[in-house]
């Protein structure tokens, strides 16, 4: 069976027999790192110790080997300089960290009372290192006194006025490009200059360009929205026919009230009497695009093409209110933005946690975009400014924090991210030197696992055993921006069905890519067995007709969530049918979520529950005897997720119930013949794993022996660890400590290898 090939239905059911074969027992959770303080570290007794490491030696790295995309980032406050952070930078230059990231002000009037600051800084880096790379950090918050001045350019949330200034302000937006001017004209007046490559810009909450919650309305927003609107559709009548009511003038209309939801959670818009909330949501987001293409084209106007410029931008899995405006992405993806940063997620993000990705990262890349993760882990480590004295929480062991930054490190170096080390206070939390040190030695294996090999010989061998190609990946977690417009219910729900999954998806324990559906639709995204599509509700007729090609062109598998395909020019039940290629129907009522698994499987067993309980409106089942059922709800007794295999050579899989897990993407695979990279052993591990380039980075979710199958035979390397290796394994047991993270380079074993 060819790698794309989806089994057949009798294969689905000898493929369910051997699960039943191959169960181990389930197991009691291990207790997470956190809640055990003070356990040491211990090392694998599996682990074959050698000075060398396996036999095929990591290439040495080339001389003009590319710089690694890495960062130390600190944004002093105004008015200071950069002593506040001038030992973070030793630390960084003596470790050959030369990426900085240094936060500057702007100056808002004509006098520039902020030049003498800026000069300053850059002055200050280029003394401590002459090979600088230097982002400028802005932040295009005008002050107060801006605020004061423009009333109608200020935000309006929730009647009361917010301090941030509208980023659909024609008058801010002319006001920001001056003061960038100011900045830009004095960095080409500071020496050296030249050391500055770019800028990262910030706005909005916290930097990172998201409303806060509630709709702005603003004179400003008010005005933007119907210039909106006009472009869309152009005509009175066109917008009163859309929207569902008599004649509607373009010119008189008004930001909508923000609906409020219950209990019972009504999911989408009714349409099309609140289609008028699905465009002010499409507004916002597009509306926060527009601004940020802009400043972006102006500066690299003024600085020219070589100018580089980043946004904290496109967060799809991680902000779960639809008014956030970071769902248009893929409107300045190909724009003047070249590249995207955030942090990893805020409510997985501790000892073993998943960590995962705010955003579709791997879209960054098909776009040659580069995506930085922003590592602002809380050290605990602290620096008076009084005397200089450092201090550190009591309680909070060095190495926790160190296996938190191995984790996030290894996301990045997987996925050929850039990674940026952040203090962002500034309070010092980075003065340590053995982090640093950690840091350096990261740099130096990220550079050696992208740099040319040593011997053009072994490129091949590489490429033909490595996990997979670069092309290739088992699953990818698919997200539709379009599709949360025309959710009324947000948080609830896109919890469920954008930050749970993307969590599960990092701890199935396979190859795993982030892309948005519009890169799939137009095969920019790489070839997958397995698609998972997270929140795909919009999608008109001539869509669903592109997308099946597509799956059965790729004999993939398609996992369709919640209520695929449910809104073409009317949301019906009959959509989520043509969709999944199965009969569908939806409860009469509101209907409670939560299911149980009705096969016995290696991650779940027979009649294990999964999913959360909670009731929706609409919620679906299957009623199609053709599928094979393997989730029934709990509550209802109705079929909630179920198996077809078509005739056009692709898989369908519906899972209907909105709250998925690890245990059951795990199961999936296995039915679908997927190789899962780990197998069960008395604790049903649920590992959060990333998967590079020959790569496997594997973070702890709790004490523990795992058991690691890799498929073929290799030579394995702990690339942080040159002491820890085992040579010539296929299957090898590794033992973990909760929180801990090992990255793992496979070379394919050669007949010299010792076993």
């Amino acid at each position: 069976m060819s790698e794309h090939e989806p089994p057949s239905s009798q294969a689905f059911y000898w493929r369910a027999a051997g699960v039943l074969v191959l169960m181990v027992l389930a197991a009691l959770l291990g207790l997470w790192l956190g809640n055990a303080p003070g356990r040491q570290a211990t090392e694998s007794p599996a682990a074959t110790k050698t000075a060398a490491g396996p036999k095929t030696p990591v290439a040495e790295v080339a001389q003009d080997a590319q710089e690694p995309p890495l960062f130390f980032f600190a944004n002093p406050r105004s008015g200071t300089d950069l002593a506040v952070v001038s030992d973070e930078l030793k630390m960084a230059v003596r470790n050959g960290i030369h990426g900085f990231c240094i936060g500057v002000p702007l100056s808002w009037s004509a006098e520039n009372a902020e030049a003498e600051t800026v000069v300053q800084r850059i002055k200050a880096l280029c003394a401590a290192d002459p090979h600088a790379n230097i982002l400028l950090y802005i932040v295009l918050d005008p002050p107060a006194t801006w605020l004061d001045a423009h009333p109608a350019d200020t935000m309006q949330i929730n009647s009361k006025p917010h301090p941030a200034a509208c980023v659909a302000s024609s008058v801010w937006r002319h006001d920001v490009t001056e003061a960038i001017d100011r900045l830009m004209d004095t960095v080409q007046q500071a020496d050296p200059q030249q050391n500055v490559s770019g800028y990262v810009i910030a706005a909005l909450e916290g930097g990172q360009w998201y409303h806060a919650d509630g709709y702005d309305t603003s004179s400003a927003n008010t005005e933007a929205y119907q210039v909106w609107l006009q472009r869309r559709y152009k005509t009175d009548e066109a917008l009163s026919e859309a929207w569902g009511s008599e004649s509607k003038a373009l010119s008189l209309v008004s930001v909508p009230l923000k609906p409020v939801t219950g209990d019972t959670q009504q999911v989408f818009f009714e349409l099309p009497d609140m289609r008028r909330n699905v465009d002010f949501l499409h507004f916002v987001s597009d509306s926060v695009a527009e601004a940020i293409e802009a400043v972006s084209a102006h500066i690299k106007q003024r600085g020219g093409p070589q100018t580089r410029v980043m946004a904290p931008y496109g967060y799809s899995f991680e902000l779960t209110k639809n008014d956030a405006g970071h769902f248009s992405l893929i409107e300045i993806i190909d724009s003047e933005v070249d590249g995207f940063w955030s942090p990893v997620c805020y409510a997985d993000r501790g000892l073993g946690g998943a960590g995962g990705f705010m955003g579709p990262v791997d879209s960054a890349m098909y776009h040659e975009k580069q995506w930085y993760i922003l590592d602002d882990t809380r050290t605990g480590i602290s620096q008076d400014p009084a005397n200089g004295a450092i201090s550190r929480i009591k309680g909070l062991r060095p190495e926790d924090v160190y296996r938190l930054q191995t984790r996030n490190y290894a996301e990045a170096v997987c996925h050929k991210l850039g990674l940026v080390w952040a203090d962002t206070e500034p309070d010092g939390r980075l003065l340590d030197d053995e982090m640093w040190k950690r840091f350096g030695a990261m740099r130096e294996k990220y550079q050696s696992v992208y740099s040319p090999p040593a011997s053009p010989e072994t490129q091949p061998a590489i490429e033909e055993h490595g996990i997979r190609p670069s092309d290739e990946t088992t699953l990818c977690v698919v997200v539709d921006e379009t599709s949360r417009f025309y959710q009324q219910c947000d948080e609830p729900l896109n919890t469920r069905l954008l930050i749970e999954t993307r969590d599960s998806a990092i701890r199935c324990g396979v190859p795993v890519q982030f892309c948005l559906f519009q890169d799939l639709l137009e095969e920019r995204a790489v070839h997958a067995s397995v698609y998972v599509f997270c929140n795909l509700f919009h999608l008109t007729a001539a869509e669903r007709d592109r997308l099946h090609e597509i799956l059965a062109r790729k004999k993939a598998t398609a996992v369709w969530l919640y209520a695929p395909g449910y809104i073409d020019e009317k949301a019906d039940v009959e959509n989520i049918s043509a969709t999944t290629k199965m009969e569908v129907r939806a409860f009469d009522k509101p209907a409670k979520s939560g299911s149980k698994y009705l096969l016995t499987g290696r991650w779940l067993d027979k009649d294990e529950e999964f999913g959360n309980p909670a009731l929706w409106q609409p919620l679906f089942y299957i009623v199609d005897a053709s599928t094979n059922v393997i989730a029934k709800y709990k509550d209802s007794g109705n079929a909630s997720v179920a198996v077809r295999f078509l005739e056009e050579g692709w898989a369908s899989i519906y899972v209907a119930d909105p709250s998925p897990s690890a245990g059951l993407f795990r199961e999936i695979l296995l039915l679908l013949e997927q190789h899962v990279y780990f197998r069960r052993t008395s604790v049903k591990q649920m590992d959060a794993a990333y998967f590079g380039p020959n790569l496997i980075a594997i973070h702890a979710g709790e004490t523990g022996e795992r058991l690691v199958d890799l498929d073929s035979t290799y030579d394995v390397q702990d690339i942080l660890s040159p002491d820890i290796g085992w040579a010539k394994k296929q299957v090898f047991n590794l033992m973990m400590e909760a929180g801990e993270t090992r990255i793992l380079r496979l070379t394919p074993a050669t007949e010299g290898s010792v076993p």
